[in-house]
């Protein structure tokens, strides 16, 4: 009887392997890369067919979670099983050590697509492996709290020629003179991110301009920033600036000369009488928990299409004329609004007021509507004190 079991349980075990042996590499490789490390692990021992196939570059994605545990030499084996591996995405790295992390690089001398989040680095040995292995990486992302030297990250900037997306975050030593870099060095970068360098103070797009990057963003960089812009910048059709420190006067100063930009959008952002007009290309605008002083005015913008303001606080007046070609405007939560002045805006659509008390309450707010003839008003239940059409 024994003998049975085992004879039984060697002829599932055959069967399983010829079953995964019998599948394309293409679904071998979806499969697997659906599995968490544990679940990978499991399949490579048992699996004589998955450790051929994992070898032969059937595996071309391997992600590892925040709950990935971590032990001395798994990444390796791991990677060690999968040479022809693509895409690597580890979304947690505090916990590991720094040097097995840079062998691991090396040894994927394929890899295109790079993710590493919540990195913990001071000695610059990734860097360095990344610099020295030289993949022709697509896309790139490292974030966390990176203590690598401006010197480190110069030579990784240096070999990144065919990089197409870059995200940089929590390198302290990152400065404009490494934005220079990027530009001049990654020839087809089109989508970049830059989250959480101290040392960013100035952002030149007369730099930016010989490069192709089409996509910018810049958050959560706390001290200062300057803008440098003198001449039109083609390339650029997304803006994004999320948590950073720039007056407003510098912003809309760049915008003249950003006549291409199609999206921006602003999160945290202090602005100061904010008025935006003769910018042909922009269709989309979003501000998001911004700080307005004073007013906030939208004037001849002939593409823009949607714009959205929402929980700007100390937002009294708005006005928006001559934008043909708007269709949606997003006021919700305008707490301190009183006076909304809409007029020519022949394709517009939707207006949402709702949250705008003071609009609503308040025995000397106007809203005054004209040229609006789509025009359908989404607002609270009580009416308005003053309504102009």
């Amino acid at each position: 009887r024994h003998c049975t079991r085992r004879w039984r349980a060697k002829r599932r075990s055959a069967m399983g392997a010829d079953v995964l042996a019998r599948l394309p590499d293409a679904a071998l490789g979806a499969v697997l890369a659906l599995l968490d490390w544990d679940s990978l692990e499991r399949a490579l021992a048992a699996s004589h067919a998955v450790r051929e196939a994992v070898h032969g570059g059937a595996l071309v994605r391997l992600a590892a979670f925040p709950d990935t545990a971590w032990n001395p030499g798994r990444a390796a084996r791991l990677l060690a099983a999968a040479p022809r591996l693509r895409i690597l995405q580890i979304a947690t790295c505090a916990t590991l050590p720094e040097m097995e992390l840079a062998r691991c690089i090396r040894a994927l001398p394929l890899l295109r697509h790079l993710e590493l989040h919540h990195l913990e680095l001071s000695a610059g040995l990734v860097l360095d492996s990344l610099a020295a292995a030289r993949p022709p990486l697509q896309s790139l992302a490292l974030t966390g709290t990176i203590l690598a030297s401006s010197r480190a990250l110069s030579r990784l900037l240096a070999t990144l020629t065919v990089v197409e997306s870059l995200i940089l975050g929590g390198f302290s030593e990152l400065s404009s003179v490494h934005l220079g870099l990027i530009a001049t060095d990654c020839l087809s970068l089109e989508h970049l991110t830059l989250r959480q360098c101290q040392q960013l103070d100035l952002v030149d797009f007369d730099v930016l301009r010989k490069s192709r990057v089409r996509n910018l963003v810049i958050s959560l960089c706390l001290g200062p920033i300057s803008l440098a812009c003198s001449m039109p910048a083609r390339s650029l059709r997304h803006l994004g600036l999320h948590h950073v420190d720039i007056p407003t006067a510098a912003l809309l100063r760049a915008l003249s000369f950003l006549q291409h930009l199609c999206t921006l959008e602003l999160t945290s952002f202090c602005l100061e009488d904010f008025v935006l007009s003769n910018h042909s290309c922009i269709a989309a605008l979003f501000l998001h928990n911004c700080s307005v002083t004073l007013g906030f005015a939208l004037h001849r913008l002939p593409a823009l299409r949607e714009c959205e303001l929402a929980c700007c606080s100390g937002l009294q007046s708005v006005a928006v004329t001559d934008c043909p070609a708007l269709v949606a405007l997003d006021l919700s939560m305008q707490r301190k609004l009183t006076t909304l002045q809409l007029s020519d805006l022949p394709a517009m659509k939707s207006l949402n007021l709702w949250g705008c008390d003071k609009l609503y309450q308040d025995a000397s707010s106007n809203l005054i509507i004209q040229g609006c003839p789509l025009l359908q008003v989404k607002w609270q239940t009580r009416p308005f004190t003053h309504l102009i059409f």
